[in-house]
């Protein structure tokens, strides 16, 4: 069996297609990346006070997924995760985390709420990666109205082995 050279109207073909594909990766990291969707400003984006951004483990790989959503409450906090909100009362923008054993950046709004739906203790830092005041949430424990320097904590640990505080 002879292989014949792509003819040009394959080749153009096939590069319609690269292109197509490299948009579509960019319009789907601008929708599912609210710092970039929020940078944006576009009169499309959804009110900051109906996005819902979960950050969970799978397999090594870690996943982000943003959606718009109604009036947020406690009850948007996903058992098993860790969830701040943005403003008093879990009403404001909700983000939830499931990432055990490591240090999770934490948003730059201030924290008005949260809840640990998490099987263990979380706990709150003060600097990024950890260091500083510290805050022990224990499971199925939640905070409506934060104060204090926990409202610009800037990491979360979510302990694989300890409930207590």
């Amino acid at each position: 069996m002879t292989h014949l050279p792509p003819s040009p109207r394959r080749r153009s073909a096939v590069r319609r297609h690269s292109l197509a594909v490299a948009a579509l990766s960019v319009a789907t990291f601008v929708v599912a990346s609210p710092s970039v969707a929020g940078a944006a400003g576009s009169p499309t984006d959804p009110p900051v006070d109906r996005v819902v951004t979960t950050t969970s483990q799978a397999d090594g790989a870690i996943l982000v997924t943003t959606a718009e959503v109604g009036t947020l409450s406690i009850s948007d906090c996903r058992w098993g995760y860790t969830c701040i909100w943005s403003s008093p009362l879990y009403a404001g923008t909700l983000v939830q985390y499931r990432l055990p054993g490591q240090y999770i950046p934490l948003p730059s709004f201030s924290i008005g709420s949260y809840a640990n739906r998490y099987e263990k203790r979380a706990t709150f830092y003060e600097t990024v990666g950890g260091g500083g005041h510290s805050t022990c949430a224990p499971p199925a424990t939640s905070n409506a109205a934060v104060t204090g320097w926990l409202t610009a904590a800037r990491s979360l640990y979510q302990n694989t082995t300890t409930t207590t505080c």
